[in-house]
Parts: structure tokens; C-alpha cells; sequence
């Protein structure tokens, strides 16, 4: 099922199923196990992650699969543009833990891409979840399997997670319009955007 809350933020409730959620975070806890969670990649705004793009394995396979299938096809729909278009510049499994001394929410942001995504990969925390500041909406999927699709470019936050672990995959896309009308498209939702 997907919600709109506006044109450039859409909820999508079973967008994986929770096998391939679980299958998810498990890589995720045998890789860490290894090679631990970065906490560096992003300049202004760190995560706690792992970087899907050079971490390679079932982990890399698994989520080019998702995007290819689901996530992308569904990015298109939903912002009305040939997915021919989208290009994952960053796709990243993050970690968020009520545990002190770790990383539990991301201060107010803009991301570094025109369009955005993140999906809950597990149940049983408290608190979390994306949160639109000028639109004044938190979204706070606990179902794993759920996510939201955003114009990168809307101020968010990070929703802190009181008790739990949360475990997301999100990915920044670039958009490179291939038509006239996917150019005034992409425009669009800038501006809409830009506007809030």
C-alpha cells in the first residue's frame, strides 16, 4: 500500500517482506562482526553505517537485487519519472541504538540528492523514524518492510530511538532526466520542495 503525504513525500507499507528484512540485518551483524560500522562517511551529517557499495558479498547482491525489483521501479512510479533516470549514488545500511554512547538520531538535514528513501529492516525498538520540519509530519514506520520516499532536499531529521536498535537502508538517487518532460518533472519537485 502507498500514502501520500504530499508530492514529495510517499509512505510504502510491505515493500520488502520480513524475511528479506531479517536477511538483511543479519549480513549486516556478520559483516560488522569483521569489519565494524563506519561512522565517518558523511561529512556534516554521520551515520553509524555500512556502505552497501564496497562492502560486497550476499549484502551487495542482496540489495542491488531490491533496487532493481522493487525500490527504483517504485521510485519512478511514485515521482512520475522513467526510471531510466535514477542512478543510487549512496546506499547505506544504518544503525540506530539507544544504547549511551551510540548513535540514537541524525540532527535536522538536507540530504546531498534529489530524491531519498529509507526502509525499516526490523521490529521490537521505541521511538525513530524520519521527520519532515517544515512539513511538521513525522513518519515512524515500526513495521519492517515499510518505508518513505522523499525529495532529498526537504529538511528532515532523524527521529531518536529511545530503547532498541533500528536498522534502516537508505539510499540517496540522482536524478539525470532523459526528456523534456522529466526535466520540467524533476524542476517541479525542486521547487516544491525548495518552497517548504
Amino acid at each position: 500500500m502507498i500514502r501520500p503525504i504530499n508530492n514529495e513525500i510517499h509512505i510504502a507499507t510491505n515493500l520488502l517482506t520480513k524475511s528479506q528484512c531479517k536477511t538483511l540485518v543479519d549480513l549486516a551483524m556478520q559483516y560488522t562482526a569483521i569489519h565494524g560500522w563506519t561512522t565517518d562517511r558523511h561529512k556534516e551529517y554521520k551515520t553509524t553505517d555500512i556502505d552497501i557499495g564496497i562492502c560486497g558479498g550476499d549484502m551487495f547482491d542482496a540489495c542491488n537485487d531490491h533496487l532493481k525489483t522493487t525500490i527504483l521501479p517504485l521510485m519512478a512510479q511514485l515521482f512520475q519519472l522513467p526510471i531510466s533516470d535514477l542512478a543510487i549514488e549512496d546506499l547505506f545500511l544504518a544503525k540506530y541504538s539507544a544504547t549511551k554512547g551510540e548513535q540514537n538520531m541524525l540532527p535536522k538535514h538536507k540530504d546531498d540528492s534529489e530524491l531519498s528513501f529509507v526502509i525499516t529492516l526490523n521490529e521490537g525498538f521505541k521511538g525513530g523514524g524520519t521527520r519532515f520540519i517544515d512539513d511538521n509530519v513525522t513518519v515512524s514506520p515500526t513495521n519492517c518492510g515499510a518505508g518513505v520516499f522523499f525529495c532529498g532536499n526537504r529538511l528532515h531529521s532523524g527521529v531518536e530511538v529511545v530503547e532498541g536498535e533500528r536498522y534502516i537502508l537508505a539510499g540517496f538517487v540522482r536524478v539525470f532526466p532523459s526528456t523534456p518532460e522529466s526535466t520540467a518533472k524533476l524542476k517541479s519537485l525542486l521547487k516544491q520542495a525548495e518552497d517548504h
